[in-house]
């Protein structure tokens, strides 16, 4: 009787290369964890990223940690608790340049190359400040990156109002806008908004450009549309619209 569980010389190695070619590719749990493959990475003894909210990519043993907006850091993390298959945005928390993982644990080993990221800082005396004249040269800065995002601290003072966005603190001069009249009162502190013009109707504003943009500051953390300065672009140019 043929045996049909005999297999040929050429077959066996045909399934041994596969193997190999598979471990090489995606490693095993020993092999992941015992070494991070690219060499132009060293191994650091902290994550130097200031405390605060992260995301990890990674799969097996090993995670890449990125911004909140999904920035590459630099830092990689081999860590002692390892998954199957991948997982992506996973929340991680640094605190005193240690990592905490909800996928895979506290701690590890850390490995870094530099990436060019340079991350936020809460140090007046080390931030990027830009200004948009808005008079002169329209609205500007509201990115994709600050619409997609949540709302950011802001202020208004005197003919100016802004915030700090992922460590450059953007400012827009209202001087010369249509409708505005300059704040003589004490300093605000509040929110700052970022949309496009499809929303306008949503805050009693129906003269909004198509494809425009908008960016508001509002007095105090509760949504109000009564308490907000709003830049927008209108059909007949740039305007702002104070609070009643």
């Amino acid at each position: 009787m043929k045996n049909h569980f005999l297999i040929s010389n050429e077959e066996k190695n045909r399934i041994r290369n596969l193997h190999e070619s598979y471990k090489n590719n995606f490693g095993t749990g020993k092999v992941i964890k015992e070494q991070v493959k690219d060499t132009s990475y060293k191994k650091v003894d902290k994550i130097n990223l200031p405390d605060g909210d992260y995301l990890g990519d990674g799969s097996g043993y090993q995670y890449d940690i990125k911004s909140k907006n999904k920035k590459e850091t630099g830092y990689k993390i081999k860590a002692t608790t390892g998954i199957r298959g991948m997982k992506d945005d996973d929340p991680i928390k640094i605190s005193n340049g240690i990592p905490n993982s909800q996928t895979w644990g506290e701690g590890g080993e850390y490995y870094y190359k530099d990436v060019g990221y340079k991350a936020p800082t809460n140090d007046p005396n080390e931030q990027k400040i830009v200004v948009n004249r808005v008079a002169k040269e329209g609205i500007k800065n509201v990115t994709d990156a600050m619409i997609n995002a949540k709302p950011f601290n802001g202020t208004l003072n005197d003919v100016y109002f802004g915030g700090i966005f992922e460590g450059v603190k953007y400012l827009w001069d209202l001087r010369g806008v249509a409708g505005f009249k300059e704040y003589s009162g004490k300093p605000l502190d509040g929110i700052m908004y970022t949309e496009k013009n499809n929303i306008l109707p949503r805050l009693g504003i129906d003269d909004g450009a198509e494809n425009g943009v908008w960016v508001a500051f509002q007095n105090g953390r509760s949504y109000n549309v009564n308490t907000q300065w709003v830049l927008y672009n209108s059909t007949s140019g740039v305007k702002i619209k104070s609070p009643k």
